[in-house]
């Protein structure tokens, strides 16, 4: 079972150690954090071995080896899959388990906080562009940022996210939006909080909208005429 918590915990901790507060991120200098080495496959004397392990990267006693003639995005992210393995334990093997590396490398190189509070336009060309995510791997983080909206409120990896905000926003622009307090926090919602809430009951409408009139539910494709008519009814 994914342990989320671990992983942002993990995540936030590599961000203050290295001081991470540009995009897209040093992949190299989290790896030098970690005492974790790395070399190309063209350094070594058998590339074709190499390709023979992995097409993208492998770990062997704590040095990565990886693919230096894939595009820059894809390096990264083979590189934060092979840092998961190590520092989460995480086996070679299954799907399964590749699929947690896999979370982690796309947590690290693009946490859901930053996405949600640094960027104007939320979708998979704005991931690309900010976080140099492949657009594969953009169009992934940009599905699971939907649900990670949905559950955000009461999650247990919701403070230590927090604190990534707050550490990484120190020297960058303020937030464009903001969360509502969980349910068993006391006090008034902030005005911030009530605007999440706005933002969150506009979305449900128009899912509602959508499945009432045209959509099936994950279709969110929708065309101007009816964005129009939607707002018309919204007024």
């Amino acid at each position: 079972m994914r342990d989320t918590l671990k992983m942002h915990q993990t995540v936030f901790e590599l961000y203050r150690s290295c001081g991470i507060r540009s995009f897209p991120i040093d992949c190299f200098r989290i790896l030098d954090s970690c005492r974790i080495g790395y070399r190309p496959y063209s350094s070594q004397k058998n590339p074709r071995g190499c390709f023979s392990v992995s097409n993208d990267a492998f770990t062997v006693k704590r040095t990565v080896f990886y693919n230096d003639t894939m595009p820059a995005a894809r390096i990264s992210f083979s590189l934060m899959h092979e840092l998961a393995h190590t520092l989460l334990d995480i086996p070679d093997g299954s799907d399964e388990l590749e699929d947690e590396a896999d979370y982690f490398a796309s947590c690290i190189l693009a946490p859901r906080i930053l996405i949600h509070f640094l960027l104007d336009r939320r979708d998979a060309g704005s991931i690309h562009d900010f976080f140099g995510l492949s657009c594969a791997a953009s169009s992934c983080a940009m599905t699971d940022y939907r649900r990670w909206l949905r559950n955000f409120p009461s999650s247990s990896s919701r403070e230590i996210e927090l604190e990534l905000y707050r550490f990484v926003s120190r020297d960058l622009k303020p937030p464009t939006s903001s969360f509502p307090k969980r349910a068993s926090e006391s006090g008034v919602r902030s005005e911030r909080g009530e605007g999440l809430s706005r933002e969150m009951r506009f979305c449900e409408r128009k899912r509602d909208f959508l499945l009432k009139h045209m959509y099936h539910y994950n279709d969110f494709t929708m065309a101007e005429a009816s964005r129009a008519r939607f707002e018309e009814r919204s007024l």
